[in-house]
């Protein structure tokens, strides 16, 4: 007698894991990373996340803009917001509005914060897909 296994698909990263990815793709050109507000036009004015003239963006920012632009669900972006307060945390002390803004922080530093951001949400991603959240 043989045993039928259930198929089982692979848990492909979407959600708040997409959401932190596209953000780091945003932030790569370090003409895009603003510090001391949250997204600025052209002019380098201050503006929303969600204007459509904004043109670079803080990390917390970013990650909002990231989820609009992909159409994610509101608890993708919640817990991209959370996985990236805790990686700001766990790598800073700090919350990931102050890491952002101090001066010392570099443009590297703040794509490192969203690859631990993304690293973090992941496993949130496979134990909510296993029917355990």
């Amino acid at each position: 007698m043989t045993a039928t296994l259930p198929t089982v698909q692979p848990v492909r990263p979407r959600g708040e894991v997409a959401v932190l990815r596209a953000a780091r793709r945003l932030l790569t050109d370090p003409a895009v990373w603003v510090q001391g507000t949250a997204a600025v036009n052209p002019a380098g004015e201050p503006v929303t996340f969600d204007d459509p003239t904004a043109c670079a963006f803080c990390a917390v920012a970013a990650v909002a803009r990231a989820a609009a632009v992909l159409g994610a669900p509101v608890d993708a972006e919640w817990v991209a917001t959370e996985a990236l307060e805790a990686a700001a945390a766990l790598l800073h002390g700090q919350p990931p509005q102050v890491v952002n803004d101090a001066p010392a922080t570099s443009h590297a530093e703040v794509l490192a914060l969203l690859d631990v951001a993304a690293g973090i949400a992941w496993p949130a991603r496979v134990w909510k897909a296993g029917g355990r959240r």
